[in-house]
């Protein structure tokens, strides 16, 4: 027949159909294919993308209600984000190496093993650029370096004045 209706759909061995609509719950014991007809996991998909409706916002990104869990290994888009779930590490895997690291709470860049809380492993002189905040005097970004006092405020700090005739460096 064209069209079933049933209260409950029970399914022994290879079933095969070219659509199938469920619109209240349907229960699989065993392995469920989509795109292929040799199932390896719960739930195996063919070639093909798998797309999980959400509640769209104004740019169409769509958000889950409830939780998402991934066991093993995530990628999102064509390898550029990589969420790896033996370390709990994302990283970016298009080229340039960010990764941040959960456990260790250590992020790195230009590396994909940071051995410190930042890590920047640069391929020119220009590893660390603090710019401007601000476009008024004084708006330089700065760096600081605080105290060991516990809730101390007070820390050595390098700062560029506002204005500079030439490149300076310290070696």
């Amino acid at each position: 027949t064209t069209h079933a209706t049933t209260t409950n759909l029970a399914v022994t061995g290879v079933a095969s159909t070219t659509s199938l609509t469920v619109s209240q719950n349907a229960t699989v014991a065993g392995t469920l294919g989509i795109g292929t007809t040799t199932p390896s996991q719960n739930l195996s998909l063919g070639s093909g993308n798998l797309y999980i409706e959400g509640v769209s916002d104004a740019n169409g990104t769509s958000t889950f209600q409830r939780n998402l869990a991934v066991l093993g290994d995530l990628q999102v888009g064509t390898a550029s984000i990589y969420i790896n779930g033996s370390n709990n590490s994302i990283a970016n895997r298009s080229g340039g190496a960010l990764v941040l690291q959960a456990q260790s709470g250590s992020v790195g860049v230009g590396t994909t093993t940071p051995t410190a809380k930042l890590e920047i492993t640069s391929t020119d002189t220009n590893a660390l650029r603090i710019n401007p905040f601000g476009t008024s005097a004084g708006n330089t970004g700065g760096l600081q370096f605080m105290e060991l006092v516990a809730n101390g405020t007070n820390y050595i700090g390098f700062k560029s004045p506002d204005s500079i005739a030439s490149n300076v460096t310290w070696a």
